[in-house]
């Protein structure tokens, strides 16, 4: 559920989600997830807008039910039911060079904490730029650039990924929006494995996996699809997403793909709920 208040020069958001499991007759799975996101965005000059944000939230589910939105511990990827505790801030600053042309740079800071030894948490920032031109009344196209690290705990092993995208942004008449984002993403992991041995060796030494070093550097698509439909007090929005994450606690970074829709109403000038 999400509640804003709008301010002369900025607006206040606060967005919560949460739920509960009781099994009766196991209650050793009862459980809860917790998500909360607060955001304020200020406008202290016609040129600049400074947007900021902060994420907490804890969860014990590996399967998601209900709306989750949250993008730094994606339930549907999870393999096993553990306590994971996440944190985040972010600052986000978009600058007009004229009527046509904005700049946006923006920065990221996240730690992620799972509770299983077994399972590697994960300690990462994401740094990002753009900018983007209006070409013609109703389109805008732009270029993006963006790092991520990944800097995994209680396991070696770390992520450098760069991504370098285009995107196009049409309006469809007065209350359609069409955004596409295509590109390629390098990424350069590296971790541990668990390797056999030669028989000959097992046979003397009694062991028969060790753990080894791995490199890999790969280079894949990425790309985001994106449709708002606005109505005259609210609006739809659908997404496909093909990307990289952080992993999942047992896998390191992955590529990943996600579909969602979202719906926000708006029924007082200050105040306004979106699920």
């Amino acid at each position: 559920m999400l509640f804003r208040s709008s301010f002369r020069r900025s607006v206040l958001g606060l967005d919560y989600q949460g739920n509960f499991r009781h099994y009766g007759q196991a209650s050793y799975y009862d459980g809860s997830n917790q998500n909360l996101n607060l955001g304020y965005t200020l406008q202290p000059s016609r040129r600049l807008l400074l947007d900021m944000t902060e994420v907490a939230g804890t969860q014990t589910y590996g399967v998601s039910f209900g709306n989750d939105s949250n993008t730094l511990v994606n339930s549907n990827s999870l393999l096993f039911d553990n306590r994971t505790t996440y944190g985040q801030t972010g600052l986000n600053a978009t600058y007009l060079l004229n009527s046509k042309t904005a700049i946006t740079m923006s920065g990221v800071g996240y730690t992620v904490h799972r509770k299983a030894q077994q399972l590697a948490g994960v300690n990462g920032y994401t740094l990002s730029g753009s900018i983007r031109r209006q070409v013609a009344r109703q389109t805008s196209v732009g270029v993006a650039y963006q790092h991520m690290q990944y800097d995994y705990s209680r396991s070696f092993g770390e992520a450098d990924i760069n991504s370098y995208t285009a995107l196009i942004s049409q309006n469809i008449g007065r209350s359609w929006r069409v955004e596409v984002s295509a590109g390629v993403y390098s990424s350069a992991v590296q971790g541990t494995q668990t390797s056999a041995v030669d028989p000959v060796i097992a046979a003397l030494l009694g062991v028969s996996s060790v753990q080894t070093i791995f490199y890999r550097e790969n280079l894949l698509p990425t790309g985001t699809v994106s449709i708002v439909k606005k109505l005259r007090s609210s609006s739809f929005s659908a997404n496909a997403t093909r990307t990289v994450n952080n992993g999942n606690g047992l896998y390191l970074a992955s590529q990943t793909e996600s579909y969602g829709g979202s719906y926000s109403y708006t029924g007082r000038r200050r105040w306004s709920r979106s699920e």
